[in-house]
């Protein structure tokens, strides 16, 4: 009996030093959450980001040019897929198959699941790192990141980002259709005018926030040149498409982005870097912040 007693006072010993962590098992559960939707993703990013950089610098100690380097993205994708294969074999990583989104100046954008893109440094002197982050900045940004794909996870360094996936705009209606305007005939929606009309609204705009005159004329000018074919009548003015366009979200969220991060209008407005959201939502791919490309630029 005496045995007895001395184990159970042990064990209510124990049981009080054992107290329930809930902090550290919530935070267990979401790591473990993470790991389940984007830790393959990041696993991935990782040796994507690897491969590519080591194939470049390769290319490049043979005397190959950024722009020759540039062209050959896909059979760099033959050297990955070759890789992924075996690694996913292995078990190493755990995913279905690897998709080549193609790549753009300064990133490669890559796919292993439905819901999701990898986009990964490809640049010569880490610009692809810097849109990485204002990526991530602009996709988490409360007041207008609806209008930029959604970022989930990404490296410190910015080596990669796990993205939503986006499908791209190919047409300029797809994009017009998002700013209808009653000055504007409906008839010209689905033309590149219309769409050259929605630009130079945004950069007025803009311009008139920044108190640039020159730009406001310039707008104004492009405009006139443009008017007898894409508006009702030869009394609308570019002021006018402006009163109108400020009542749709989606111009004044892109105005918004473009004033306080410099944005590159015609670079962004435009079809293949405009897209569909997951939620139907109208998205801009890739943020064309101009300081970050004009850095590439230069390098390139």
């Amino acid at each position: 009996m005496k045995l007895l007693i001395e184990n159970w006072r042990r064990f209510l010993k124990e049981e009080d030093q054992k107290e329930y962590d809930y902090e550290g098992e919530v935070a267990k559960e979401k790591e473990e959450l993470e790991q389940k939707h984007f830790g393959a993703s990041a696993n991935i990013g990782q040796m994507l980001y690897d491969i590519y950089q080591e194939e470049m610098v390769t290319l490049e100690a043979q005397g190959m040019a950024p722009d020759d380097i540039f062209d050959e993205h896909n059979n760099i994708f033959d050297v990955i897929q070759t890789k992924f294969n075996k690694l996913n074999s292995s078990n190493t990583i755990s995913s279905n198959s690897l998709e080549n989104s193609g790549r753009g100046a300064f990133r490669a954008v890559f796919s292993c699941d439905k819901d999701f893109v990898i986009k990964i440094d490809a640049s010569i002197d880490g610009s692809g790192k810097d849109m990485n982050r204002e990526d991530q900045q602009l996709g988490t940004n409360k007041k207008y990141g609806d209008i930029f794909p959604r970022v989930f996870k990404f490296d410190p360094d910015y080596k990669w980002i796990v993205a939503e996936k986006v499908k791209p705009i190919e047409y300029p209606e797809g994009i017009n259709n998002f700013f209808p305007n009653r000055f504007l005939r409906s008839n010209m929606i689905n033309t590149y005018s219309y769409l050259v009309v929605v630009v130079l609204a945004i950069t007025y705009k803009v311009a008139q926030m920044k108190g640039d005159k020159t730009t406001q004329d310039d707008c104004e000018y492009g405009f006139e040149r443009k008017k007898n074919a894409i508006a009702f009548n030869s009394l609308v003015t570019l002021d006018k498409i402006n009163q109108e366009f400020n009542k749709n979200p989606n111009f004044f969220k892109i105005v918004s982005a473009v004033f306080e991060h410099g944005i590159e209008i015609e670079d962004s407005i435009r079809p293949g870097n405009m897209g569909i959201g997951s939620d139907d939502r109208l998205v801009i791919l890739d943020s064309s912040i101009a300081d970050t490309l004009n850095k590439g630029r230069a390098a390139f």
